[in-house]
């Protein structure tokens, strides 16, 4: 079977949104943002870890919201960058090998990539 990291961009600060945190952690319907795409994978078997950005400050933020969510799937935090680029590419370079092998995609059946 492949296996997947879900790569979470999760280190905006939020400044336009003038929230004062990372716009992941603001609720809609009284449930962060960041919570409906995880459980929406959380279901998938062949992502085996979630690679999530922390900003500054917010690790425990985001840890206590996946424990109150169940979020089950192992998890990896990677420091945000000062930028979009850098922090995506932190993401990239600390996923799983094997499911980093083909990062743009278009995997053949055995392969792993990013999702």
């Amino acid at each position: 079977m492949t296996h997947y990291s879900f790569l979470y961009l999760c280190g905006g600060a939020g400044r336009r949104a003038t929230q004062g945190r990372p716009k992941p952690l603001s609720s809609i319907n009284g449930i962060p943002m960041m919570v409906y795409p995880l459980l929406a994978v959380q279901g998938i078997e062949a992502i085996t870890e979630l690679v999530i950005n922390d900003p500054e400050g917010f690790l425990d933020d985001l840890k206590g919201i996946l424990a109150q969510y169940h979020i089950t799937t192992p998890v990896r935090f990677v420091p945000a960058g000062a930028s979009r680029q850098e922090s995506v590419m932190a993401l990239v370079e600390t996923c799983s090998p094997r499911s980093c092998d083909r990062p743009r995609g278009g995997t053949s059946p055995g392969e792993a990539g990013i999702l």
